[in-house]
């Protein structure tokens, strides 16, 4: 037997319909389960099998845990990684102090969705540690700030961990990233949230 069929060996994949095909690698692409095995015993049965943490990423028992990035998530995992491991390590070195551990408790008590949208979970996170950007600070960027895209720099703008070259870096990727013209009624919403101020910003009213 030559080197070259010792090489050929073990790469015949025969299928279940009878074809056959010669192959360099075979990638599963089954998806994945949300499990950690590597958790000690006890800590697995505080987290349970579909991992009990707030806001996906902590504890309130087990202030040295903090989990990045085991959920499962609709649209880009890369941005909301990063606020999860920033939070977790303003939390850790003392920059930001750690949410109540009964506001931490109740919130673990309510339904957690199967599939987080990433705007609003992104959202969420931003909020819990004091990055969310400061909507009136910027007003030329108030509008797409509120109403998309939503651009990495934006929660690079304000508080801790914030890059003096934010807002410049989301003016220029806003400026390759084409949207349609916000609709006036979504600004006047604005309102019913709470955001008088910001609506009056976007849409002053005519002398």
């Amino acid at each position: 037997m030559s080197p070259g069929d010792r090489l050929g060996r073990g790469r015949r994949v025969t299928f279940t319909d009878g074809t056959a095909a010669t192959v360099d690698a075979i990638v599963c692409a089954t998806g994945y389960d949300v499990d950690v095995p590597y958790l000690a015993a006890p800590l697995r049965r505080l987290l349970g099998p579909e991992l009990s943490l707030y806001r996906r990423t902590l504890h309130p028992d087990v202030p040295g845990l903090g989990v990045v990035g085991q959920f499962h998530l609709q649209g880009p995992y890369f941005p909301i990684l990063e606020l999860q491991a920033r939070w977790i390590v303003s939390l850790w070195s003392g920059e930001v102090a750690p949410p109540e551990t009964a506001r931490m408790r109740h919130a673990m008590t309510e339904p957690t969705p199967e599939l987080e949208v990433h705007s609003a979970f992104a959202a969420a996170l931003a909020d819990e540690f004091g990055v969310a950007p400061d909507l009136a600070a910027r007003p030329e960027l108030t509008e797409p700030l509120l109403f998309g895209p939503m651009l990495p720099p934006r929660y690079r703008l304000d508080g801790p961990g914030a890059h003096a070259g934010a807002a410049a870096a989301f003016a220029e990727q806003l400026a390759a990233s084409p949207r349609p013209p916000v609709d006036p009624a979504h600004v006047d919403e604005l309102r019913d949230f709470g955001l008088e101020s910001v609506a009056r910003l976007l849409r002053p009213a005519p002398d």
